[in-house]
């Protein structure tokens, strides 16, 4: 059995999809499924109750995708922080092996040259990413017999997806004004469909090691914010025949980093990216999902 935490969010009902019934599942939501559990992972008390109820079972890896709501301050912060501890503490209750963590690029020093490789600075410089790498220095501090694989994302984008970010926001526009609104033009992204996503996690369930790996996961390449939008437009022009435009404001402010392309040459080398969505072909994707 694979637990899998956040299971309501983007990633992590689309990582639990994929498991079908071996999927123990933990979020903050109510969820249709016989081996779910509804509870707030920054509470401990609601930790030792998953432990106490799944005591016994032969769980061979944790996949955890939950954090906080919102984390852009120290309040959200210390609540990722708790609930990293208390996912540590569900590893050690059950004597799970194997911790998949699922963190983000945003952990890296901005100033890194892409392609950004996992042995470059750790030092963010957002809120975001700060909790981020205090989560992966948390569970690492704290687990001895468990390992932990910790996946470095890029941006994910396609169907499902809710959240605020360049792709959403700009294809909501498009939809409801005819018009995208972009602030930057240059700044490039590194974006992973959330089928390749969802594919390099279960493969990850197969590597085998003795220690803490820290693996990026990206698509190889980066977009610029010109380029995803020149793309969207070009989509709405096909599938709707719609003129959409897209509006810069003035003055144009670039983001940091410039470029965040990851380095994916181990996650190659361990087998969990092979191939890659084209990146047109998964835009459009999710425009048609957004139809819903």
């Amino acid at each position: 059995m694979i637990v899998v935490t956040g299971s309501s969010g983007f990633l992590g009902s689309a990582i639990t999809e994929s498991l079908g019934d071996s999927a123990i599942t933990l979020s903050r939501s109510e969820r249709n499924r016989a081996r779910h559990h509804k509870a707030d992972l920054t509470n401990a008390k609601r930790a030792g109750e998953f432990i106490r109820a799944e005591a016994g079972k032969a769980i061979s890896h944790l996949v955890h995708c939950a954090g906080a709501t919102s984390p852009a301050d120290d309040v959200a912060l210390g609540a990722e922080v708790k609930i990293a501890e208390n996912v540590a503490t569900i590893c050690q209750g059950l004597n799970v092996p194997t911790l998949v963590l699922i963190s983000g690029w945003v952990v890296y020093d901005p100033n890194a040259n892409p392609p950004v490789s996992e042995t470059a600075r750790l030092a963010p410089n957002t809120a975001y990413g700060r909790s981020k790498l205090a989560v992966e220095n948390t569970v690492k501090d704290r687990l001895e017999n468990t390992v932990v694989l910790n996946l470095r994302v890029a941006s994910v984008y396609g169907p499902g997806q809710a959240s605020m970010g360049l792709i959403p926001n700009i294809v909501k526009s498009a939809h409801e004004v005819g018009t995208m609104t972009v602030k930057s033009l240059k700044t490039k992204r590194d974006y992973m469909y959330i089928e390749d996503l969802v594919r390099a996690v279960n493969l990850a369930l197969k590597v085998r090691t003795s220690s803490n790996v820290d693996i990026n996961l990206g698509s190889g390449h980066s977009r610029s914010v010109q380029e995803v939008s020149e793309l969207v437009r070009g989509s709405f022009a096909r599938l709707y025949g719609k003129d959409v435009k897209i509006r810069v404001t003035r003055p144009v402010k670039e983001a940091i980093p410039l470029d965040n392309q990851l380095a994916i040459a181990e996650a190659k080398r361990l087998g969990l990216i092979t191939t890659t969505t084209d990146f047109a072909k998964g835009l459009l994707e999710y425009i048609r999902w957004t139809e819903r």
